[in-house]
């Protein structure tokens, strides 16, 4: 599964990719290891073809985070969750469904995917903390997630 690098989010250039020296971008597609799934547009490999478990969005999942999930159970499954810097997603300008209460939500979607994943170690960094809404991943990464953290592919 993959995502395009989304300048919405920090660093807002994909300059911060493209400049790291060692890497061609303009010879090769790069994806770099990341669990921050955009919603918005992501590319989910055929698994069925291949013989393997299948992952789809949660329809029943009907809080904020429902890409934060599924990428979650993609890495619980051991598959690769990466970002291509190559693709630069530009979404147009306008007010979301998600900025009311949005740390609020956050909070509570990351609170419940955690207890979901809790079998596999994923935790939230500081529960007690009504601001905090992020994830200790560092157990889940290690039963879960064992993948190169950046792969090349020669462009065509």
């Amino acid at each position: 599964m993959f995502f395009p690098y989304w300048d919405g989010k920090a660093p807002h250039h994909p300059a911060a990719f493209w400049n790291k020296p060692g890497r061609d971008y303009d010879s090769n597609h790069i994806f770099h290891k990341n669990p921050d799934l955009k919603g918005s547009l992501f590319v989910l490999r055929n698994f069925r073809k291949e013989g393997r478990r299948e992952v789809f969005p949660n329809p029943t999942y009907d809080i904020h985070g429902e890409d934060t999930l599924l990428a979650t159970e993609a890495m619980s499954l051991g598959y690769t969750v990466m970002m291509c810097a190559n693709i630069v997603l530009r979404e147009l300008d306008g007010p979301s469904y998600f900025e009311e209460d949005r740390l609020k939500n956050m909070r509570a979607a990351h609170m419940r995917i955690a207890e979901m994943y809790k079998h596999l170690g994923l935790r939230m960094k500081d529960p007690a903390d009504p601001e905090n809404k992020s994830f200790d991943r560092t157990e889940f990464y290690d039963r879960c997630w064992d993948q190169l953290k950046e792969q090349t592919v020669p462009k065509p």
